[in-house]
């Protein structure tokens, strides 16, 4: 992880689109509990008995509703294109440095069999792009989730410091549930970038001989051998498979724990007298979308790992 934070600040320069992707991911995490403290006193509005109020306030929540659709709209659209371009002028420069270091190395490098044309053309190929999606997808989306979780707490903390509290209390289980899943894909990924290194330089050595062979008519030979050397990562990137999906399932079980233990809560609040419905309601829109955004972050976490590899 060390290695891959040390090469985003080496690459700073070539990630100069991220900084106004930076401010739209901002706003565009910001936008969604603005949103739900709309959406929340259009329900309310929906309760009242004047029908006249009543149109007078779903009129404006309504027209609220189209300006985050536009502002939000043009966010994503800023921050995935900016964190992109930031990425590929990332691993385009990451592949031609890496290029260059090859060829100072001495010829006893390449005797080595790790060293092979197949295991290093593999790194060009994957490396690159795998520390692109850190950069191109991951970083956007955190930086998006950190706006969101900001939002999300001050509106909570306006209107119930005990919900906000209790959702701050709730939010390190979700933590660990990532850390899980974040943890199983690290450690498969060093195992199948090792595999695949070991598959791709048999390809190439076949490819290379690939006179000899037929002459020897020794294809179902390699062929056989290829396969072996595809096994272990087929059955490492299934275990990854699976061991990920338990821990994006488990974060997203704690979304639904968070929320129902935040309404039960609230409901007691409410029986004892301590906050009203509308407090209840604002809190609840707002934890709820804040652990949505956390979600979101499930999703590409297992994209760190394998950039992190990637790094080595």
């Amino acid at each position: 992880m060390y290695l891959m934070l040390r090469l985003l600040w080496q690459y700073k320069g070539s990630m100069k689109a991220a900084i106004p992707g930076t401010i739209l991911a901002l706003i565009d995490g910001a936008v969604m509990p603005c949103f739900a403290l709309v959406f929340a006193r259009a329900i309310l509005a929906l309760s009242l008995t004047d029908k006249d109020e009543i149109k007078r306030k779903t009129d404006l929540y309504a027209n609220l509703f189209l300006i985050f659709s536009f502002v939000g709209g043009l966010a994503i659209f800023g921050k995935i294109g900016l964190f992109h371009i930031a990425g590929e002028n990332t691993a385009r420069q990451l592949r031609e440095d890496l290029f260059v270091k090859f060829m100072t190395f001495e010829a006893g490098y390449f005797d080595d069999e790790k060293n092979g044309t197949g295991a290093l053309t593999a790194r060009l190929a994957t490396d690159a792009e795998d520390f692109n999606k850190v950069v191109a997808t991951v970083a956007g989306i955190s930086v998006s989730t950190v706006s969101t979780i900001i939002c999300a707490l001050a509106i909570a903390f306006v209107y119930s410091w005990q919900i906000a509290l209790l959702m701050m209390g709730c939010w390190p289980i979700q933590s660990y549930a990532q850390y899980w899943q974040a943890r199983a894909t690290w450690g498969a990924s060093m195992k199948l970038h090792e595999a695949y290194k070991e598959s791709g330089q048999a390809a190439a050595e076949t490819i290379r001989n690939i006179k000899t062979v037929v002459t020897l008519r020794r294809e179902e030979t390699f062929i056989r051998i290829f396969d072996e050397k595809n096994d272990v990562p087929h059955k490492g990137n299934v275990y990854s498979s699976l061991y990920s999906a338990a821990g994006f399932g488990f974060a997203m079980g704690c979304n639904m724990f968070i929320n129902s233990l935040v309404f039960y809560a609230g409901c007691q609040f409410i029986i004892h007298g301590w906050m009203d419905v509308t407090q209840l309601i604002n809190s609840l829109m707002a934890t709820m979308f804040a652990s949505m955004s956390i979600g979101m972050l499930a999703q590409v976490l297992p994209m760190v790992p394998k950039g992190a590899v990637a790094s080595r």
